[in-house]
């Protein structure tokens, strides 16, 4: 069976711009393999196109790229989507299988990424991104123009939406370390070491390992609208000083009527004083002019938790009846605004012991269907985040010890279970190929908690897997989005924002405002922490 090769070359027609490159793919068909029993032939069967990929020599003045990613999307409206990474390593080694592809034929629009050290240096030219290529013969010839970067990780916003694209964000970069999280980890570890005694300077030291820990940046109210452009800017200070591109992750959470069918997080936006306005013009454009300037800098954004689930189970609560439509609508210009050639975006989809019974997953896929075609389709972001601010655990012990009534039945007992059920749910409803986040930060004891429904300020929690990239399959990170440390709301029922869940038979005592720090809890976390510190 001979696969025809691939080969890059400058383009020689007198006409072409600068710095443009082609590439020029054969297809080369096979039907179905190559020893096949006798029987109907190819009845049924789909012929395939085995897609054999050489070396790009780039031009002298452009730099060598690392990683080349190619993604090929079947039409009609995507039904297939087929992505690769190939190390330029593989080339070298003479490596067939890793430079290979095997598509199906079809018509189909094919992206071309090259990296180096996470950054972009050749891309399909903008004229390439609308082209669709008919694979449907033997040696079919598809030519691909090839343009230099502009630099970074911007360029012309392709299939996926935006410029970090079919890349993990988080792949090859450094996340970004907050100092205010930094300066609030020292400082409870010297609190700790001041009590005195053998087990306090153990915790304390303990606490002092996670001091470069990452964690992200809540921007929770239009005031806090100020942490973002200094995190840019110190973030850019560290990819000069390291060399190596950093990523900042900020979580958008300011939805007017927000934390519907809670108190604990209550906002500053109501429906009856302008909010939905107002979120658009005095809290999302604020954010999407900030972003905008520092395009150098490559940002993650967890879009609103705790917000869309509330459509898809809560809507007995007569606060999320007011809320539904000012969800919707706000969510999606947020996606809208704040889609950029450097930004990746996950919505935030809750954790399984909410959604994770299969009436709850099929209704949040639909909701989750409607917003993104307001947003201008799937493609608008990157994937989903799970766990934000749970307690949920990664993998469930096995066996379990727990009763299935402890989980009322819920086949989600974790969170790489529900993230799997969500997918499958959400390719039904055409959303395909996303990948997800699960915030890690407090989850390392899967039996915290007497009653799985209770979430706040759990007495029994422990830090979690650290933050960490490609952790598993269509998992792009395990993040710490929830800094530990935090509270999650308060104990004190004199509070505007007391919800009755903070004094659960499973939450800690003397618990401050939500968001604010819980020297008590951050050592319980630590003490638990699973792994050990």
């Amino acid at each position: 069976m001979t696969n025809f090769s691939t080969f890059f070359s400058p383009l020689s027609t007198g006409s072409h711009r600068a710095g443009l490159w082609s590439l020029l793919l054969f297809m080369v068909a096979m039907a179905g393999g190559c020893h096949k029993k006798s029987g109907p032939r190819d009845q049924g069967v789909s012929k395939v196109a085995s897609v054999k990929i050489d070396e790009f020599v780039p031009p002298k003045d452009q730099g060598i790229w690392q990683t080349m990613e190619v993604r090929m999307d079947r039409l009609p409206e995507n039904t297939v989507q087929l992505e690769k990474k190939i190390d330029r390593s593989a080339f070298s080694a003479g490596a067939v299988t890793d430079t290979k592809i095997d598509v199906a034929y079809g018509t189909y629009k094919i992206s071309l990424v090259y990296l180096k050290d996470g950054q972009r240096v050749y891309q399909s030219c903008p004229e390439e991104l609308t082209k669709t290529h008919t694979i449907n013969q033997p040696e079919y010839p598809v030519v691909i123009n090839i343009c230099p970067s502009k630099g970074g990780n911007q360029g012309p916003v392709g299939t996926t939406g935006n410029a970090l694209g079919f890349s993990n964000p988080y792949e090859n970069k450094s996340m970004y370390i907050n100092p205010g999280y930094r300066q609030s980890v020292v400082k409870a570890a010297e609190q700790t070491r001041l009590k005195g005694e053998r087990q306090n300077q153990s915790l304390s030291d303990k606490m002092l390992k996670l001091k470069d820990t990452p964690t992200a940046l809540w921007v929770d109210r239009i005031e806090a609208i100020s942490v973002i452009e200094p995190a840019l800017k110190d973030a850019r200070s560290q990819q000069a000083a390291t060399g190596k591109p950093s990523v900042v992750t900020f979580i958008i959470y300011n939805l007017p009527e927000r934390d519907c069918a809670a108190f604990a997080s209550a906002g500053e936006l109501f429906a009856a004083d302008n909010g939905l306005n107002r979120y658009k013009n005095d809290y999302i454009a604020p954010i999407k002019k900030i972003l905008s300037n520092h395009s150098d800098v490559a940002t993650v954004l967890i879009i609103e938790p705790d917000s869309l689930p509330n459509l898809a189970t809560n809507l007995g609560v007569q606060k999320c009846v007011t809320a539904a439509p000012l969800y919707r609508e706000g969510v999606a210009y947020a996606i809208k605004e704040l889609k950029m050639n450097h930004t990746a975006l996950y919505l935030d989809t809750a954790h399984g012991g909410w959604l994770g019974w299969p009436e709850n997953l099929r209704k949040m896929a639909g909701i989750f269907k409607e917003v993104l075609d307001l947003a201008g389709g799937p493609d608008t972001i990157r994937g989903f985040a799970s766990n934000v601010s749970n307690y949920s655990p990664v993998s469930a012990l096995r066996p379990d010890p727990l009763p299935e009534t402890y989980y009322e039945y819920n086949p989600a007992r974790d969170e790489l279970t529900f993230v799997n059920l969500l997918k499958g749910e959400l390719e039904k409803v055409g959303i395909k190929n996303k990948t997800f986040v699960i915030d890690t930060a407090r989850n390392g004891q899967a039996l915290s908690r007497k009653v799985w429904g209770n979430w706040c300020n759990i007495n029994g929690a422990g830090l979690g897997p650290r933050p960490s990239v490609n952790p598993a399959a269509n998992i792009d990170a395990y993040l710490w989005l929830k800094p530990p440390g935090e509270s999650d709301g308060t104990t004190d029922q004199n509070s505007k924002r007391f919800d009755i869940k903070c004094r659960s038979e499973d939450s800690k005592a003397n618990a401050p405002e939500a968001g604010r720090w819980f020297q008590d809890h951050f050592e319980l976390l630590v003490a638990k922490a699973n792994p050990e510190l």
